[in-house]
């Protein structure tokens, strides 16, 4: 009987030795694990966070639900949890971001379910590998980490020391990842967790209170650009009971050129100078930037039109200034009278303005004046920096005649000149096809409507009173338009047409018109299309650059357009007033 009870005293003993050997080798927990969820559960699928699922890019959210239920043995909820890391804006479409989510966990739900979080010096977390003595230790004593594997967060929950292997959580199970079996409830070696899609590079570690020892590093605040997570408010001094300048709503960015103390920095905001409190809801998201805006408005305003000019908004900048004027005359940048007679839009330069655009409408402004937009972009630290942009408007009446147009100074010159007009008020129908009657007007305001002897017209087919009346008869009388029973006022002109008119006009102002080289139609593609009678005359205009042709190509037997006559009117005037060019008085010949 001694020999029996001693027998079973010592299987008693083995039986407790080797129960105890196994509680330490694998994972000591205060609490019965939860199971592991997986996000690949079908129910998932619901959940949307900016147009992605919970399924899809929930790995972070479920590793803390996961990390924590098999500590604690307390489920989190994992929608509530989803959509409190989206409203600090640590969780959206692109996943979780680990250094903006897991050091505020303790704080949201370390008391609810009784555990405390350790991401390491500051936000950075440990970036060490599997092969860490900390993470060892740390799941040896019955914590448990949160770590990230290439694209992928995954819970570790254990480590048996005698296998040097761990135990994960994984909640989208992956061949891949060596996690497929047991819905990611695995045991890995440290070379599987070393390499590959499982390779690890950051852990975080979560411990049940008191075991082990642990405390919540505090965060590092620093200077630069923090973002506003939930509402803030600006104080007059560095506490949190002093009396509010004004409410700073989520979402804004603001630039914190001095820390006070280790929760309050010192800012601006729009005209106030003061403190805002830093915790959990202010997310520092890059260092102080200094730099001027770029004002986006377009160069050109429409006419007749208002004009809103805007700017970028740079990160940190406390406000902007910003002033208006239309010059008199055209931009000199550089020059300090440039603004002289200058008429003031609008200027807000004596304080500082949290808007980025203003609108000048119609009724301050003058068509054909350049605006000078200057915008400055202010910063907390008292640097600023200046931006300027000039924008005019069509000095036409024009609505159809873009300041852009390849036209467009050539319209202007003859409009300016009184060569040619509108075919209304506000419209110039540059595409439209130049007429023959059209032509002969021009043709006279060219030779500066001189007098004519009233010859009479053989034409069956004008009247008298025509508006092109006068032009037709002195354009008879010098030769433009020949002898013919029928002038076809309302008849379209071609371009070869077009130099036959110029060339005859040239010539009834007593200009050379000899051709210097017959050849150079030769360079056109199109040269065989040319009229043979007109060819004396095509080649005069090529020659005096009135025609340049496009595209290697002169189009003879096209229409003449009304943004055409008006360039060739400017390219005669310039003909012109090159061969008035009389040799400098003193300038001696030699030889």
């Amino acid at each position: 009987m001694t020999v029996l009870k001693r027998s079973l005293a010592l299987l008693i003993v083995a039986a407790m030795m080797f129960a105890f050997a196994v509680s330490t080798a694998v994972t000591a927990s205060a609490a019965t694990p939860l199971v592991n969820l997986c996000q690949t559960d079908s129910k998932w699928k619901a959940y949307y966070y900016d147009g992605r699922t919970l399924s899809a890019t929930g790995c972070g959210i479920f590793s803390l639900v996961n990390a924590v239920g098999y500590l604690t043995g307390k489920r989190m909820d994992v929608v509530s949890v989803a959509s409190w890391a989206h409203s600090i804006g640590a969780y959206g479409a692109s996943g979780t971001y680990r250094t903006a989510l897991y050091p505020r966990v303790q704080a949201k739900y370390g008391s609810t379910y009784g555990f405390t979080v350790d991401c390491g010096s500051g936000n950075t977390g440990y970036w060490a590998t599997a092969a860490s003595s900390t993470l060892k230790n740390h799941l040896a004593k019955g914590g448990v980490a949160i770590g990230h594997v290439p694209g992928h967060f995954i819970a570790l929950v254990g480590y048996d020391a005698s296998t040097n292997k761990f135990h994960v959580y994984d909640s989208a199970p992956s061949t891949a990842r060596g996690t497929a079996s047991n819905r990611g409830n695995v045991w890995v070696t440290q070379s599987r967790l070393s390499t590959g899609k499982l390779d690890l590079d950051w852990f975080c570690l979560l411990s049940a209170k008191g075991t082990p020892a642990a405390s919540q590093p505090s965060v590092v605040w620093t200077s630069g650009n923090y973002e506003m997570l939930g509402v803030k408010y600006l104080r007059e001094s560095a506490s949190s009971t002093a009396s509010t300048l004004v409410n700073i709503p989520k979402g804004e960015v603001m630039q914190v050129y001095e820390v006070v103390n280790s929760k309050f920095g010192r800012t601006q905001y729009g005209d106030y100078k003061g403190y805002i409190l830093l915790d959990e809801d202010t997310k520092r998201i890059g260092n102080v930037e200094n730099g001027a805006t770029v004002i986006t408005s377009p160069e050109v305003r429409a006419l007749n039109s208002g004009y809103t000019a805007t700017w970028a908004d740079i990160k940190g900048a406390a406000g902007y200034q910003f002033k208006i004027i239309e010059l008199a005359g055209e931009p000199d940048p550089g020059n300090e009278n440039e603004s002289a007679n200058a008429k003031v839009i609008y200027d807000q330069t004596s304080y500082m303005n949290q808007t980025v655009s203003y609108t000048i409408p119609a009724s301050k402004l003058t068509n054909g004046k350049y605006l000078k937009i200057a915008v400055r972009t202010m910063f907390p630290n008292n640097i600023s920096y200046w931006t300027v942009k000039y924008v005019t408007c069509s000095e036409l009446p024009f609505t159809d005649v873009a300041m852009d147009a390849w036209y467009y100074d050539e319209v202007l010159y003859s409009y300016n000149k009184g060569y040619i007009t509108g075919v209304t008020t506000d419209t110039f129908d540059p595409n439209g096809a130049a007429t023959r009657a059209q032509m002969v007007t021009f043709m006279y305001r060219l030779a500066g409507k001189p007098a004519h002897n009233n010859t009479a017209l053989p034409f069956t087919d004008v009247k008298a009173g025509s508006y092109y009346y006068d032009a037709l008869v002195w354009c008879y009388e010098n030769g433009i338009v020949m002898n013919d029973t029928l002038f076809n006022p309302n008849g379209t002109v071609t371009r070869e047409i077009s130099a036959l008119f110029f060339y005859r006009l040239a010539k009834a102002l007593g200009e050379d018109v000899s051709v210097n080289d017959y050849y150079s139609l030769l360079y056109f593609e199109d040269t065989a299309e040319i009229n043979e009678y007109y060819y004396e005359e095509m080649s005069w205009a090529v020659e005096k650059s009135l025609l340049q042709g496009y595209d290697n190509k002169l189009t003879p037997k096209a229409n003449l357009t009304r943004a055409q006559i008006a360039t060739l009117m400017y390219n005669f005037e310039s003909y012109i007033h090159a061969e008035a060019v009389t040799p400098d008085e003193n300038d001696t010949p030699v030889g």
